[in-house]
């Protein structure tokens, strides 16, 4: 599949949406005033992006699905490509962090699993939350692969999808179904649903996709402004107790974005490559900007500027650089080599 600049571009605005919350939590946690921790609801706005890269994943997760030659080589191409960076970066936070070292929590979160008997608990490494997620939409999808059915691909798992959650409702999201089938999965089938439809017109008008831009655009700003409860906060996702609204006001304005993007002409200037650029660092920058603003925040009397919204700015600049770097350095020849050694091999096989 071609590389689609549009989508690139908002997988890099959504990882430094991402950066840019925790950053502002390293003023809010000082209790010093700034703009963007008082004005709003700015505070926790940038946790939006993951709603973003979970629409993302569903698009592209998907149609990666439809092209596998086996549930084995989709699955071992899945986990090349998330798991072995998000160990390295849980290392380094169990290692750097002391509230994190419990050699049970990161024995589980490695699994991508949750401490049994806290339905809310996170991971060793925070931002391990969502690839809970992520890896349960991949079993879906194999799953949905296993089905020999003439139904394709995409309406098959969203019916396990669908089936998933109501079954979870009615047991009252007890564990394991508080991730199994967590009503934020409907966040990874929209964008299943974005990619049934691209591979059916993968254009639409200019006016269509900005009018899906505008109207993503004005739901996401509108809970900027006038607040949007607690669904940003992990914890509430992993319960279930906020899915459902956490889909409702953030999960379907992304989804609109995701669409305007993908059925856009994609971009080809000179002025989108830095963002593209992020774009592929973007799962770097989100699991190792975390460590960047552990160490910044460990060490805050040493940089911190005296002005608070400038602290905030520089350090979203840093770890977002740290997060580059970690690509470049980390994951970019990493997925190289597993790839060519194992994932090449399966296809062979």
């Amino acid at each position: 599949m071609e590389k689609l600049q549009n989508l690139q571009m908002m997988r890099a605005i959504a990882a430094i949406l991402v950066v840019w919350a925790h950053a502002i939590d390293l003023v809010a946690k000082r209790q010093i005033d700034a703009f963007q921790v008082g004005w709003g609801a700015l505070e926790n706005f940038g946790a939006v992006g993951v709603d973003v890269f979970f629409v993302i994943s569903g698009f592209i997760v998907s149609l990666t699905a439809e092209r596998s030659r086996s549930v084995t080589q989709f699955l071992i191409a899945r986990l090349v490509r998330i798991w072995p960076l998000y160990l390295i970066a849980t290392v380094v936070v169990f290692a750097i962090d002391p509230e994190a070292r419990s050699l049970a929590t990161l024995a589980w979160s490695v699994a991508f699993l949750q401490v049994p008997g806290l339905p809310a608990g996170m991971p060793t490494h925070p931002l391990g939350w969502s690839l809970m997620f992520e890896a349960v939409f991949y079993l879906m999808l194999a799953g949905a692969m296993c089905w020999r059915s003439q139904r394709p691909i995409p309406e098959r798992v969203l019916i396990i999808g669908s089936a998933a959650i109501l079954v979870a409702g009615v047991s009252g999201f007890h564990q394991p179904m508080n991730i199994i089938g967590n009503p934020i999965i409907i966040e990874f089938l929209l964008g299943v649903v974005i990619g049934w439809a691209y591979r059916r017109r993968p254009e639409l008008p200019a006016w269509a996709t900005s009018a899906l831009f505008v109207a993503g655009t004005v739901l996401l700003l509108s809970t900027a402004m006038y607040g949007f409860g607690s669904i940003s906060e992990a914890p509430q996702t992993l319960d279930a107790s906020l899915s459902w609204d956490r889909v409702r006001q953030w999960g379907i304005p992304a989804a609109l974005l995701i669409a305007s993007a993908v059925f856009r002409k994609n971009a080809t200037s000179v002025a989108a490559r830095p963002l593209v650029f992020l774009g592929d660092s973007s799962y770097s920058i989100y699991l190792f900007s975390f460590v960047a603003l552990l160490l910044l925040d460990q060490g805050w009397d040493a940089w911190a500027p005296s002005s608070p919204d400038a602290a905030i700015l520089v350090a979203t600049a840093v770890a977002v650089l740290f997060g580059v770097l970690a690509y470049v350095l980390l994951e970019r020849p990493i997925t190289q080599i597993l790839r060519s050694r194992i994932v090449g091999r399966t296809a062979t096989t």
